[in-house]
């Protein structure tokens, strides 16, 4: 078993879709209860690497707060990647 495995819930034993959504909620509820800033990136690339735009991606990354540096670093790793 990989380590990508491990974040698979759907169609596993002992893991429901239903559990991924839950551990969500409780993520964004424990942000509003403690009044921290949370920020989380859901960039699924083990599943649809060679379907992501990086133009797009970045500016979408962007939109939600990413650093520029680190937007660019990330669209030129898409660019460059070898799938």
């Amino acid at each position: 078993m990989t380590a990508s495995d491990t974040n698979q819930y759907g169609g596993r034993p002992g893991r429901e879709a239903t559990s991924l959504a839950l551990l969500e909620e409780l993520k964004l509820d424990i942000s509003y209860a403690s009044r921290r800033t949370l920020i989380t990136f859901d960039n699924d690339a083990m599943s649809c690497y060679d379907r992501i735009i990086p133009s797009f991606a970045s500016v979408i990354n962007r939109k939600y707060g990413m650093p520029t540096k680190v937007t660019r670093l990330h669209g030129t790793m898409l660019q460059q990647a070898q799938y």
